[in-house]
């Protein structure tokens, strides 16, 4: 068979190469004259340029090939059903599948047949291949996904939405996530999903209804959903440090009335890609249970140096449910001006524990819009872009449910993420992820992952060639800024919300010409472990975050930086609630080998935490404590209140335990902590000290590494035990935290400290 290249060197198989039937003339498929003769089941049928057909039947015999040079489309007036193994649309050729009625359906059921992998051995077969134009416009469905009302309890019929919702039909299957946050006994092996998938019966406007609450009335701000059977679980919100509902779960609509499914979802399953200058313009259709590719480790086809193959492989990359694969777009940009659109869909999964890797994936693909779309039970992540190339893609509006990975870190998007991004010229607004589990630690609703990303071609404009010289820019991605995240939302039975990685900087190492980043609006509740955990960044603003726990003693940690490097670090307008911490300063403020003070500031907020701010001194997982820099942290204009039943902790300076010991870690280095406007008075600033900065106190001697051959200091103190802070700081000019405190510091109610 021969094969088709793409611009990119990859090899397709022109799976219409040698066809059994071919149309002579334009019509409708069902008139036997359009045919060289009637296509039966086997066969590879062929549309020539410049002939056009008419779909207008509903066939269940399995065709093993549809190959579309020229034009297939889809009667819009009727029902209907295309049985195929392999639907291939080469560059010219068009598929249009235009539905807009939701009474009428159209389906595209893969064939589970064998690959040919004589001539496809890297398996690009049984699914739909496009290199020219793909048209796919079902009946609307807005919002494709909409929050509830009022909590959904178990044992209720109807679901109270918070808007009105148009395409929504009696029979259309639902998403419902899981929103507790976990307890110990729940998570790992214990975790059993409370999830649920609830068929709908009927949408209407209702009266206002009793509010048991205040015993008057509530008048509902949208529609009613009444389903087929009552709820199994309870979804509730989240609430402040008062007990005030403040967030609640969304609803998703799995339905559309255009569908592309597997004949046996168990069986060789069909899968969907995308590439090269394919036009593709896909709304409001559902993809259910497609893609090959597991989240194992990649097995892929191999070839000997003479071209045969050496290997076949069984876990093949790129055969994901939904592919955009070094997509560029038509060469004349669409008039949205995205060069492909993804808008509306249902990409779902009926598999059960979840196998399939990435319900979307996106690698080295630009300028396309992902939007509206529901995603619902995948493996590793719901919506991945993959290789860091990737510019100008805006990923707005969509709802990720049920994800699993490995949680192990930095998997390269097995780990388990709603959305997994790899490239910083990404725009992530407005989108939910909810029950994304795993049974290590590292699995977020969000990883922004750009490790050793640096220099990528970007092209220049929509429609540009990345490969081709003056149609690029090589752009440093390590130094760019997060093109935008604003108003995205994670929560319920996750582990964690948030994750960035070099962000404006390489490793511990910022870039000259980096660019400051915002991330804003961000929501994350009915997690059990971090809201935010960040590894390494400059210039870093995190404005207008808000976090709820449950305030138990095992309630999870809302900002946590660790000893990664955070220089230029801001936090404001955030509302952090019921966390066990609420926000942890880096212990790493300056770049690698720079020895003066880098700064964290958190100003403008709100904390309602058992601690708010807890400050630690300085330490690193590295080798020695020598690379430790000097640090400030600032508070400025800071609200702090206590949860129901406990005394406040606005500021704890937690020395560090024994069992901290076992880290690299500078006890005498500068670690100042200023506090302005506390609580939002006016005038009222002071700094803080660690108790431990008393003259009297006893600094541990410093400690070098035994086992390292460059005798580095594990733990940096006095250069001799025994020395008070007064006495090292005479003698040797180093005190615990880089100072001994002054005569005039005091205690003070909220601080676990000293204050002057």
């Amino acid at each position: 068979m021969p094969y088709i290249v793409t611009r990119t060197g990859q090899r397709i198989p022109d799976f219409g190469a040698s066809p059994t039937v071919t149309a002579i003339k334009s019509g409708v498929w069902s008139d036997p004259t359009v045919w060289s003769r009637a296509p039966v089941a086997g066969d590879v049928v062929k549309i020539p340029a410049g002939i056009s057909v008419q779909y207008d039947v509903s066939s269940a015999v399995p065709l093993k090939t549809v190959a579309i040079e020229g034009s297939l489309w889809f009667k819009q007036t009727m029902t209907t059903l295309l049985t195929v193994q392999n639907l291939f649309v080469p560059a010219g050729g068009s598929l249009d599948i235009t539905v807009p009625n939701p009474a009428n359906k159209a389906q595209i059921r893969f064939a589970d047949l064998p690959l040919d992998l004589a001539n496809d051995p890297e398996q690009f077969g049984n699914g739909l291949i496009v290199l020219g134009k793909c048209t796919m416009l079902g009946a609307v469905v807005n919002p494709t996904f909409v929050r509830s009302f009022d909590e959904p309890l178990a044992g209720e019929t109807d679901l109270m939405l918070e808007s009105v919702v148009n395409g929504w039909n009696p029979n259309d299957s639902l998403i419902l996530p899981d929103t507790r946050q976990l307890k110990a006994s729940e998570q790992g092996a214990g975790f059993i999903g409370q999830w649920e998938r609830p068929k709908m019966t009927a949408v209407s406007l209702k009266p206002p209804q009793p509010n048991t609450a205040t015993a008057g009335p509530i008048t509902p701000s949208g529609d009613f959903i009444t389903l087929a059977m009552p709820l199994t679980f309870n979804h509730k919100g989240s609430r402040d440090g008062n007990g005030v509902l403040d967030c609640l779960p969304h609803v998703g609509n799995l339905s559309r009335n255009i569908t592309l499914h597997p004949d046996n979802h168990q069986g060789l399953r069909g899968h969907v890609w995308f590439g090269d200058r394919a036009d593709v313009n896909i709304r409001y259709v559902q993809f259910h249970s497609l893609g090959r590719t597991t989240n194992a480790d990649f097995d892929d086809t191999t070839y000997a140096a003479d071209g045969s193959v050496s290997h076949v492989g069984t876990n093949q990359r790129g055969r994901y449910s939904i592919h955009f694969d070094h997509l560029i777009g038509p060469a004349t940009p669409p008039a949205n001006g995205h060069q492909f659109t993804f808008v509306g869909n249902s990409v779902w999964c009926s598999m059960d524990p979840q196998l399939y890797r990435w319900g979307i994936n996106i690698n080295d693909s630009h300028y396309g819009l992902v939007q509206h779309n529901v995603v619902y039970n995948w493996a590793g992540s719901g919506i991945n872009v993959q290789s860091g190339s990737e510019s100008h893609n805006v990923l707005d509006h969509n709802f990720v449910v049920r994800v699993n990975g490995t949680g192990n870190r930095q998997d390269a998007g097995r780990d388990g993420a709603g959305f997994w991004i790899k490239s910083p010229l990404t725009s992530l607004t407005n989108n939910v992820a909810c029950n994304v589990t795993s049974q290590y630690e590292y699995s977020y609703g969000f990883t922004l992952y750009f490790v050793y990303v640096e220099w990528k071609r970007i092209p220049n404009a929509p429609g540009a060639d990345p490969i081709l010289a003056g149609q690029f820019t090589n752009v440093d991605m390590n130094a760019q800024k997060i093109t935008a995240f604003s108003n995205n939302e994670a929560y319920g039975a996750l582990r964690n919300g948030l994750t960035y990685w070099w962000v404006g900087c390489y490793g511990t190492m910022h870039r000259a010409n980096a660019v400051p980043s915002t991330l804003s609006n961000f929501k994350a509740w009915g997690f059990y472990q971090w809201g935010l955990f960040a590894y390494e960044s400059c210039n870093m603003t995190l404005d207008g975050f808000v976090m709820r726990g449950d305030g138990s003693n095992s309630a999870p940690e809302g900002l946590k930086f660790n000893d990664y490097y955070s220089e230029g670090l801001t936090i404001k307008n955030a509302d952090i609630q019921g966390m066990a911490v609420g926000f942890t300063p880096s212990h790493f403020n300056s770049p690698w080998g720079v020895m003066t003070p880098g700064t964290n500031t958190i100003r403008d907020s709100f904390l309602r935490n058992i601690v708010n701010v807890q400050v630690g001194l300085p330490w690193t997982s590295g080798y020695t404590a020598s690379i430790i820099p000097p640090r400030i942290t600032k508070i400025d204009r800071v609200t702090f209140a206590a949860l129901p039943g406990r005394s406040l902790v606005a500021i704890n300076m937690r020395y560090p335990h024994p069992e901290d010991m076992g880290q690299a870690m500078n006890l005498v280095i500068s670690d100042q902590v200023f506090v302005t406007d506390y609580n939002g008075v006016v005038g009222d600033s002071f700094q803080v000290y660690y108790a431990e900065q008393a003259p009297t106190f006893i600094v541990p001697q410093t400690v070098i590494s035994a086992w390292d051959p460059a005798h580095s200091p594990r733990l940096i103190g006095c250069p001799v035990a025994g020395l008070t802070n007064q006495q090292a700081w005479t003698q040797y000019g180093c005190a615990i935290a880089g100072a001994v405190v002054p005569s005039a510091t005091r205690l003070r109610p909220g601080i676990n400290g000293l204050v002057i």
